[in-house]
């Protein structure tokens, strides 16, 4: 009889809360060393591998992402993950030859990689399929404004953001950060099953129960992997370990140009490169292909008056498709930037006020005298990075919050 029956199908609520509390409390308590499994829903771990120190988002640089070295597997991640899966592999291998584990199990006799790097190009893109739908057949039909040309129609994007809110967002960078991403994304996560996350009973039945459980434990330990408490069979490479620093180390860069101890995600490094690079490029082509989109259904108006005799006369106004070029000069550099800048503090929950927000509109737009375009959307993107240490739900929030609740303790045990 299984200990753990949380599903994402039961339709009571209070047992499912329930079962997750049981699952999060009892799951692991009988394992000895825990150091390398994380809960990676807890504060900043929930973005593990697609920010940076400094908390910009990042993706991998899809040359050095490789397949890992499953026989007939698919799966992908960066280089040195799959070095030092290879080696989990290996030791699997040698522990199933010479009989040190049992050859029964499932999952835990011979590893498999089920799962690997997902290009997060390819799911943003879905994501804005989507977005730009809503917006085309579901926003802007109910919204009451009349979309006479592609300036109406990208300057009301921002309206629409703030319908969607930050729970939906729009830019690339604001997307990979956010729920909507994966964290398979950033090519350091291996799944070892492909069995369904939600579903505690099977992880219970395939890897807490199995007698090869804590062998595996040990193993991908010793070769830099963290394992998630929620879905024990979904590994993450833990770059500060010892044994990944190996396998980085391995490539032809040294260790230290490729990684800082003060800096875990080093995005100056091969590896890695930040996302809002991507983001203007990104805005401007989704308007305009949603644009067309939209012209191919609302082509027509109409314009109603009334004549001197009271009747009412109705012109049809057909709106002119656009090409490229012409959307060239019609959507410049100053109205992308500002389109961009109020878009972007919706996305990070109004974080700037009006005042705020104008003023960075404006020395976005001074630059433009002196800077390239690479320069301003740093600048732009370092305004609204210098805000996230003191967001809510992060770990320097709560470290103020149990340092205030000490404090009080300390008070009430005065008095």
């Amino acid at each position: 009889m299984t200990n753990f029956k949380g599903k994402n199908n039961f339709n009571l609520t209070r047992f499912i809360y329930n079962q997750r509390l049981n699952y999060k409390a009892n799951a692991l308590k009988d394992i000895k060393t825990k150091d390398n499994i994380k809960d990676f829903n807890f504060i900043e771990l929930t973005q593990y591998g697609r920010i940076d120190s400094k908390m910009y988002s990042i993706e991998p640089k899809t040359k050095h992402i490789t397949k890992v070295g499953t026989v007939g597997s698919e799966a992908s991640a960066l280089k040195f993950v799959c070095e030092a899966f290879s080696k989990v592999e290996k030791h699997f291998r040698f522990a199933t030859t010479n009989g040190l584990i049992s050859l029964n199990e499932t999952y835990l006799t011979n590893l498999v990689a089920y799962r690997g790097w997902t290009d997060p190009h390819f799911m943003y893109q879905k994501h804005m399929t989507k977005m730009i739908d809503a917006y085309n057949t579901v926003y802007l039909p109910t919204s009451g404004y009349e979309i006479d040309s592609v300036t109406d129609y990208a300057n009301l994007f921002v309206n629409f953001q703030e319908r969607m809110s930050d729970k939906y967002p729009i830019t690339y960078s604001a997307w990979q950060r956010s729920k909507m991403s994966s964290p398979f994304t950033s090519g350091l996560y291996i799944d070892v099953a492909g069995l369904d996350i939600s579903n505690d009973s099977l992880k219970e039945e395939f890897f807490l129960n199995s007698p090869n459980f804590n062998f595996y434990l040990s193993t991908v330990r010793n070769n830099g992997f963290y394992v998630s408490k929620n879905a024990p069979f979904i590994l993450c490479a833990d770059i500060n370990s010892a044994p990944m620093k190996v396998h980085m180390s391995n490539d032809s860069y040294s260790y230290a140009d490729l990684l800082n101890v003060n800096e875990p995600f080093n995005v100056d490094n091969h590896y890695f490169t930040r996302c809002y690079t991507h983001d203007l490029g990104y805005l401007k082509e989704y308007i305009f292909q949603g644009y067309k989109k939209y012209i191919k259904t609302f082509f027509v108006k109409e314009e109603k008056n009334y004549c001197s005799n009271n009747k009412l006369s109705v012109k049809l106004i057909f709106k002119e498709n656009i090409d490229y070029d012409q959307y060239n000069n019609l959507i410049d550099f100053n109205l992308l930037i500002k389109l961009y800048i109020n878009i972007r503090n919706i996305e990070e929950n109004h974080v700037f006020g009006k005042a705020d927000v104008a003023r960075i509109v404006k020395n976005a737009k001074d630059q433009t005298k002196y800077f390239d375009k690479a320069n301003i959307i740093g600048y732009v993107n370092e305004q609204f990075r210098s805000t996230y240490k003191d967001k809510p739900g992060g770990f320097n929030d709560m470290r103020k919050y149990y340092a205030e609740r000490k404090r009080r303790k300390d008070d009430i045990s005065d008095t």
